[in-house]
């Protein structure tokens, strides 16, 4: 990981990744929906947006 060319991602360096679980779908807005109201957290950006925030639609923006 890292780059020669990029003064905030230095020092290049390998990165090893032991185990990692991942999901074989994208989180839809109607299902992250369901997680804001449970967890109270804040809506990501463009949760609003008519060109993202169809309930069928993956869930976009959203931060770690």
């Amino acid at each position: 990981m890292g780059s020669d060319s990029q003064d905030n991602e230095r020092p290049v360096h390998c990165v090893w990744v032991d185990e990692f679980l991942i999901a074989a779908c994208q989180v839809t807005n109607a299902e992250y929906a369901r997680f804001l109201r449970a967890t109270g957290n804040p809506t990501p950006p463009f949760w609003n947006d008519p060109n993202f925030n169809r309930p069928e639609q993956p869930v976009v923006a959203v931060s770690w």
